[in-house]
């Protein structure tokens, strides 16, 4: 049977939509047994990264099982002992000749000024409409910068008012920006992110606090742009994140991606279930689809975004954006995607980013199966046949 509709019955069974397989196998009737049992198949086939998630989203919500603490706690064992953490801004290095492969390639790319293209006679510039009735008249100016991934930058998207507003409402709210640090499972400041940030949450946030209507009105005209651009909903991003770069400020290379190792499309759908249920879904379940980046003024010199693994080199723009998907088709991290900031030579740099959320496109950008994470659903899969 297809590797899709085996990994959609799956899901379905953890909803308790159904009793059998279509072998006859008679399973438990519970979404309790089957988060269970979906958890002991992960430790034994050694998918230790995304156990260790489902454990901590059930313990969110039942923060006093006794299960899953105890699992929770092997995983981290086991996760420990592979160093195989993934989480937030931290960059797979599986040998060194790749690391320094991917460090030689930033700082070349980061010598240069212009925009960098790997030749390609398929990119082209066009105007974007998405079905906005004003924009069949005056659509967004875009340019392809590469198809696979697709990386594109949108021309003149931002007005110097608003550019001004954004700057004035992040100034008071900066402060040292921070890494994630898979040893303490904390953020800290680190010398591969050199810069100043603050974030201009969505009106809906609970976290909103003394945040004017004036920031939430500009939040949401911002947030309906990136929509009209990509055709991505705009219900599923993070908020604003205002980042100013000065003198030497950089962003060594990282994934915005939350999870880098490959689990397979059955991994993934796993951990649409468990952000299904968990109603106050955060960045442990719900990956960043794509990326919209918003430049904030040209910069003198430096501070071109790059992506080293394409020989991409994009230069900032006062009121253009920078757009690119994060995850494959299948929902799993395209390491192609791999970016950095180059440091700053003379003036700053300032940006905002949108980090746009998976599970809130599942109907608008659909996960497909590839090939290779067929492969590795089938692994998984035996545990039900």
């Amino acid at each position: 049977m297809d590797t899709l509709l085996k990994s959609s019955q799956v899901v379905l069974y953890g909803l308790n939509q159904y009793e059998t397989s279509s072998k006859g196998l008679r399973l438990s009737t519970t979404r309790w047994d089957f988060l269970s049992s979906v958890t002991d198949e992960l430790y034994d086939e050694g998918y230790w990264n995304i156990g260790y998630t489902i454990c901590n989203a059930i313990l969110k919500l039942f923060p006093e099982d006794d299960e899953f603490l105890f699992k929770v706690e092997i995983f981290r064992d086991r996760l420990t002992a592979s160093k195989l953490k993934d989480r937030m801004d931290v960059r797979p290095r599986t040998n060194k000749s790749e690391v320094d492969l991917d460090e030689e390639e930033y700082a070349r790319l980061c010598r240069r000024r212009e925009l960098i293209l790997s030749p390609s006679s398929n990119l082209k510039c066009y105007y974007a409409h998405k079905n906005r009735h004003l924009r069949h008249i005056a659509g967004y100016k875009v340019e392809e910068v590469s198809r696979s991934p697709m990386i594109r930058i949108y021309h003149d998207v931002l007005h110097d008012g608003e550019i001004e507003l954004i700057k004035l409402f992040a100034f008071p709210l900066l402060t040292a920006a921070k890494v994630y640090d898979p040893n303490n499972e904390d953020s800290d400041i680190s010398d591969s992110r050199i810069s100043n940030n603050a974030w201009l949450l969505s009106p809906d946030d609970p976290n909103r606090v003394g945040q004017s209507e004036h920031q939430a009105n500009l939040y949401r005209k911002l947030n309906q742009r990136m929509e009209d651009c990509t055709g991505l909903s705009k219900s599923g991003t993070e908020g604003l994140q205002v980042n100013n770069y000065g003198i030497g400020g950089h962003y060594l290379w990282h994934y915005d991606a939350l999870y880098y190792v490959s689990w397979g499309t059955l991994a993934v759908a796993l951990r649409h279930l468990v952000l299904y249920y968990n109603a106050h879904y955060d960045y442990y379940v719900n990956d960043r689809i794509a990326t919209w980046m918003f430049y904030l003024n040209d910069v003198i010199e430096g501070g071109n975004t790059v992506f080293p693994r394409l020989n991409i080199s994009v230069p900032p723009e006062k009121g253009a954006a920078v757009f690119w998907y994060n995850l494959l088709s299948t929902g799993e991290n395209d390491h192609r995607t791999m970016h950095g900031g180059c440091p700053i030579l003379q003036g700053t740099k300032w940006v905002t980013n949108m980090w746009i959320s998976e599970f809130q496109q599942t109907f608008v950008k659909p996960c497909l199966p590839d090939r290779a994470s067929t492969q590795q659903d089938s692994s998984l899969l035996r545990a039900w046949e």
